[in-house]
Order: C-alpha cells, then sequence, then structure tokens
C-alpha cells in the first residue's frame, strides 16, 4: 500500500515523507493502534474478500509500517492461485 503524492506512489503507506521509519521492533506483528498502519484498509479488503467467497484464512500485520499480509487457503489444487488473483485485485480496489 502506498500513499499518494501528486499523481505519483512515492513512498509505502505510513513511512514519512524523506527517509525510513524506525526500526521493526515496534511495528513487528502489528501490535497497538499506533503501529498498525493501514489495518482499516486491511479491514475493509479483507471483509470483501471473504463476501466473495474467497477462502481467505487471515490477516496480520508485518514488520514494518504498511505492510499486511493475508493468507489464502485451504484450497485445492490450482483454485488457490484464483483465489491469490482475486484477493489480489480486491486488495488494490480497496486501496484506491
Amino acid at each position: 500500500m502506498t500513499q499518494k503524492n501528486g499523481s505519483y506512489y512515492s513512498r509505502p503507506y505510513g513511512w514519512p515523507k524523506d527517509g525510513f521509519p524506525q526500526p521493526q521492533g515496534q511495528y513487528y506483528c502489528g501490535v497497538g493502534a499506533s503501529n498498525a498502519l493501514g489495518r482499516e484498509i486491511m479491514d475493509r479488503a479483507y471483509r470483501c474478500m471473504i463476501y466473495a467467497g474467497l477462502q481467505i484464512a487471515g490477516i496480520n500485520g508485518e514488520v514494518a509500517p504498511g505492510q499486511w499480509e493475508y493468507q489464502v487457503g485451504i484450497t485445492r489444487g490450482i483454485e488457490c492461485g484464483d483465489h491469490m488473483w482475486l484477493a489480489k485485485y480486491i486488495l488494490g480496489r480497496v486501496g484506491e
């Protein structure tokens, strides 16, 4: 996820305008309102994925501000790729 700067996406969501965020320690696993940057976007995307019938097992904050992941599964065979592709599409649209 990125923040819009003019007409370009210039930095990851939640990162400072100049430079890099603090070391990962406080952001690890996205605990706390001041560290779980982008939670509203991920929560909304997660709800949309579930509503669309995708097999999403969960979401969690990662080691950097604005970095999240979602887990796809359990599915059978190549069906997992379909769920991943649609989940990525939904996340992109929600992020807009």
